[in-house]
């Protein structure tokens, strides 16, 4: 994870602010939360994450669709630039592109949950 901010939502004075390493971008929901304050208001500035266990049924329910309608569009997409490029010699890639990128999103989204779930196991192991 990398996470660099120019300046604080709350006062507007530029920071110079970045973060390495952690499990994943700034962009995914799931993860560690992670919270800064600014050193000119003390306002708090958060990476935006959520451990998969503390998100609510409705955002769990707009993860998994959001991520069916990625599959579809990037499955059916490249399914389908690779049948016209191809003259449609391969045109079972446009059936066999989307089960492709399902097992991709798949995978990658069991092993944020997955990581997810350890982390807060071993923060209650540790209180």
């Amino acid at each position: 994870m990398r996470v660099t901010v120019s300046s604080c939502p709350h006062c507007g004075k530029n920071l110079d602010l970045s973060v390495e390493g952690g499990a994943g971008t700034v962009d995914e929901k799931i993860g560690a939360p992670l919270s800064f304050s600014c050193i000119h208001c003390n306002g708090s500035i958060s990476n935006g994450c959520k451990e998969w266990m503390s998100f609510s049924t409705y955002e769990k329910s707009t993860y998994i669709i959001r991520m069916v309608y990625t599959v579809l569009f990037w499955g059916l997409g490249v399914g389908l630039l690779l049948t016209a490029f191809t003259g449609g010699i391969l045109l079972p890639a446009l059936f066999i592109a989307p089960i492709i990128v399902a097992i991709i999103a798949y995978r990658k989204t069991m092993k944020l949950i997955l990581a997810s779930a350890e982390r807060v196991k071993l923060q209650e192991q540790s209180y």
